[in-house]
């Protein structure tokens, strides 16, 4: 894992970033949230798996003297938050899901990773990337903020991207986890979200005790906070008004 900032104080929020993304997918909601809060942003590097992420996660966390945080994270974020929350639930506060799944692939969505893989490694990247963003960004923000997706995934490269892959190959059902977390929980997608759903946001969150969710209107797709971010810091500052 890599802290990407570290800024504000107050109640600690750390936020996990999706595959293949990196602080400018908060860059709508960080800045404001981090007038009341620390707000901290994290990214995977591919780790083994992602209960390795979640342990790094953690013990950065915890190296920070943190006992205990507000944590949100978005599609893989997502499912290093709930990783962290099946590891240590009681370093968690309140638990924001933003476009997450809960339960693991199946070997059609496995087999569809190691062939992504294959082709980064022969070096196509671009073909991946264009086949990929029809399934993260509505067809608006294609147009409106397509570039700013494919520049953050030729920042980050090819090679991360194989890894954060290899990561994901190793998806647990978190069914357990969700029904077993007593803290708030938000589950929060984008109105057009093919990848994670509004119906599968309200199973998720009828999972936990104190589960709901919520849904951003309009043309957004699977990056909520980068197509919305406005919609989104609104949602997250009522979740976390204490």
């Amino acid at each position: 894992m890599k802290l990407l900032s570290d800024r504000g104080s107050g109640t600690p929020l750390v936020l996990v970033c999706a595959l293949m993304c990196d602080e400018e997918l908060f860059a709508g909601q960080a800045d404001r949230l981090s007038r009341r809060r620390r707000v901290m942003i994290f990214q995977s590097e591919g780790e083994e798996s992602l209960r390795d992420a979640a342990v790094e996660l953690l013990s950065m966390v915890g190296a920070l003297g943190l006992r205990s945080v507000d944590l949100g994270g978005l599609s893989m974020g997502g499912a290093i938050a709930l990783e962290a929350v099946s590891r240590c639930p009681s370093a968690v506060r309140r638990l924001l899901l933003m476009g997450t799944r809960h339960t693991a692939d199946d070997e059609d969505g496995r087999a569809a990773r190691r062939e992504t893989i294959r082709q980064l490694e022969e070096g196509r990247m671009e073909q991946v990337l264009e086949g990929f963003l029809p399934s993260l960004l509505s067809e608006q923000s294609r147009r409106d903020h397509g570039e700013r997706v494919r520049t953050m995934f030729r920042r980050l490269g090819p090679a991360l991207y194989a890894r954060q892959l290899r990561t994901l190959l190793t998806r647990r059902d978190q069914s357990g986890t969700l029904a077993a977390f007593q803290g708030p929980l938000l589950c929060l997608t984008g109105a057009q979200d093919s990848l994670t759903p509004l119906d599968l946001q309200r199973r998720m969150a009828a999972l936990a005790p104190r589960g709901q969710w919520g849904v951003i209107p309009g043309n957004v797709g699977h990056l909520s906070s980068l197509e919305a971010p406005q919609a989104v810091l609104r949602e997250i500052e009522v979740f976390l008004t204490d």
